[in-house]
């Protein structure tokens, strides 16, 4: 599978992890810190992977470009406004806390035909805006909404041609952990006691 150069992989880690008590990223899983699970399976895909943080140090290890938030405390609507001004390319954004995305599911997302600026997915009635598609064309709508401090990306979609992708089961690279969000930590001591990750095929 050739690298997809078009569109630039972001991890987003910006976020606190207040539910978690611990930096999430950095979590383990399979004997792997979960955003490197994350970056191995977005390098797959990208000839370009980028994270947005702030904490540069705590990422090093990766050996992948990590660029700061351009506007601080503004959410994932401010880590993907960073990442479309800072790349000037289309990109995919997947957050640090959904290591069971695939590569199929991710090529699914970005070549689900439509003309659009965002193309997201949604699984279980949930709408998965943290794993997604971003075009340019959004540079300017999020502009506006930071400016105004109006921090929801939700809001910011609404303004946005935004084309809502069903993942279901019928399609073959289904799984239903595929979006899971570990974000607290039962959720983890989950993942972790039943040993999702390892019976997962292999993104390759």
């Amino acid at each position: 599978m050739m690298a997809n150069d078009t569109c630039v992989g972001v991890i987003l880690a910006g976020g606190k992890s207040k539910r978690m008590g611990t930096n999430k990223a950095l979590l383990s899983l399979n004997g792997k810190p979960m955003i490197q699970v994350i970056a191995e399976i977005m390098q797959t895909v990208f000839s370009s992977v980028i994270i947005i943080a702030d904490e540069q140090e705590e990422y090093g290890f990766l050996n992948i470009p990590i660029i700061p938030d351009k506007i601080s405390e503004c959410g994932p609507l401010g880590g993907i406004y960073s990442a479309i001004t800072f790349t000037q390319k289309p990109c995919f954004v997947v957050a640090c806390d959904v290591p069971f995305i695939s590569p199929p599911l991710i090529e699914y997302i970005i070549n689900f035909p439509g003309d659009s600026d965002v193309k997201i997915p949604e699984m279980d009635s949930q709408i998965h805006p943290l794993c997604g598609w971003y075009s340019m064309r959004c540079t300017g709508i999020f502009e506006a909404q930071l400016a105004q401090r109006e921090l929801k990306l939700q809001n910011a979609l609404q303004k946005t041609r935004t084309v809502i992708i069903p993942i279901s089961p019928h399609l073959p690279f289904y799984h239903p952990n595929l979006l899971l969000n570990i974000n607290d930590v039962p959720t983890y001591e989950n993942v972790v006691d039943t040993q999702i990750l390892t019976n997962q095929n292999s993104p390759n």
